[in-house]
């Protein structure tokens, strides 16, 4: 997806467009349409997750065997 598609979808979602109306209009899967918002806020924010990153430990991490 290029940047301007990005920067336009952002634009039309804070503009009170649904994901899925966006999903049309670009010819894009909802989930595509999400990772592009969700790209364009972290990087709004200055900030790039790291992929593959967990927001909770694995249910076999050693402090949770009892």
């Amino acid at each position: 997806m290029r940047e301007d598609e990005r920067m336009e979808i952002r634009q039309l979602y804070e503009a009170g467009v649904s994901v899925s109306e966006l999903a049309r209009r670009f010819g894009h899967d909802r989930k595509t349409i999400r990772s592009a918002l969700n790209s364009s806020l972290e990087e709004k924010q200055g900030e790039r997750a790291s992929r593959g990153e967990r927001k909770r430990g694995s249910k076999l991490s050693p402090t949770r065997i009892t």
